[in-house]
């Protein structure tokens, strides 16, 4: 699949300085074999390695998980591990490290991932000790400014086919806010069983089809191998959830996919609106309970139960209703975002179905939420 914007005129691209860039549709038809073949092993070993780890967390007590007691934000019964997190983050670091003793290091690609292990770190620690707000803000801007700082190669965003210039330091601030923001996303979603991880699984799919398609074939097998990793946390954390992600997962995963975002805008030339629309469900859905609260003068920090997927829960649906719901409507975020990769002139009009869809579902939800309880039903 040609990656290339056909509306914006050609001119040389920046070396990534963290991925290799050899364009997959002009390797040799053995090669492209060998990386597809590379893709499937990663994803094959990232699940049945994460599974077997999984295995022994649960099979008996460890203190590298904390149990998870029902709160009045929580929508679960019972007391469930959490943590679950730990073991997506090893599965990706081996197959980063085993990448980078073939390819070789180097300073970007170690700070990044210094980064990334670092928002891991923080959230094991807010899982076991229960950090201040503002220390897990301040934390989170110093390990994502240090990833901001190593990735964003250049001030070229492409929008709707056009290309914005603008200087490196007037892009780094609003890239560091929303690559924080994508930290807090995933944490904000991580409430139902099933969620996050069939959100994430998408995602990654995605993220490595994309990348695989480019030529950039670490982060292909980076992203297939976290997708086999959170592909065996979905098995566990299916209704009734033996374990969850917990923090160390949740900012862990909003942080790389919000890497992701940076690498691809401003390394490889994908579209911004494309990464906008492939995380569409959980944007739209965080940020109008943030905009309803905030109208409704209660505190953001505050925890709640008023997303759109909590709110069909406590209306009756079950959480693996939800997931699958929600799981398709994330399928079809993933379809409109690599139509907008694959046709950058068709931007606009993916991101008003995308947009639309959105707001189908949020005034279905709502009025879900609102009816009666054997309407409900």
């Amino acid at each position: 699949m040609t990656l290339f914007l056909t509306t914006v005129k050609p001119r040389p691209r920046p070396q990534p300085r963290c991925v290799s860039f050899t364009p997959e549709w002009l390797a040799p038809p053995d090669s492209r074999c060998l990386l597809k073949l590379a893709d499937m092993v990663a994803f094959l070993f990232g699940f049945i390695c994460s599974a077997g780890a999984f295995w022994v967390l649960l099979k008996r007590p460890t203190p590298l998980l904390v149990l998870d007691v029902p709160t009045e934000r929580g929508l679960h019964q019972t007391d469930v591990p959490r943590g679950g997190g730990i073991v997506i983050t090893a599965a990706v670091s081996f197959f980063a490290i085993w990448i980078a003793l073939r390819t070789g290091f180097d300073w970007a690609g170690v700070i990044s991932g210094i980064g990334l292990v670092g928002i891991s770190v923080l959230g094991y620690l807010d899982d076991h000790y229960h950090l201040a707000v503002k220390t897990r803000l301040v934390a989170q801007f110093l390990l994502m400014g240090l990833v901001v700082l190593v990735t964003l190669d250049s001030a070229v965003w492409r929008f709707f086919g056009y290309e914005v210039n603008l200087p490196t330091y007037v892009v780094f601030v609003p890239a560091l806010v929303i690559l924080v923001w994508m930290v807090n996303l995933f944490n904000f979603m991580d409430g139902a069983d099933g969620l996050v991880g069939f959100q994430s699984l998408v995602a990654a799919l995605t993220l490595g089809y994309w990348f695989g398609g480019a030529g950039i074939t670490e982060l292909a097998i980076l992203n297939f191998s976290l997708a086999g990793s959170v592909g065996a946390f979905l098995r566990f954390n299916w209704t009734p959830a033996r374990i969850f992600l917990g923090d160390s997962g949740s900012l862990t995963l909003g942080a790389w996919f919000g890497c992701m975002g940076v690498i691809g805008v401003t390394q490889v030339g994908l579209p911004f609106e494309a990464f906008l629309v492939l995380f569409g469900f959980f944007v739209f859905d965080a940020s109008l309970t943030l905009v309803r609260r905030l109208f409704q003068g209660k505190p953001l920090s505050e925890p709640h139960r008023d997303h759109l997927y909590q709110r069909l829960i406590l209306a009756g649906w079950s959480h693996p209703q939800v997931a699958l719901l929600t799981g398709f409507i994330g399928l079809l975020m993933a379809i409109c975002a690599s139509l907008i990769v694959k046709t950058p002139s068709w931007g606009l009009w993916c991101v008003v179905v995308a947009g639309s869809v959105l707001v189908l579902f949020a005034i279905w939800a709502s009025a879900i939420a609102k009816a009666p309880n054997r309407l409900r039903n």
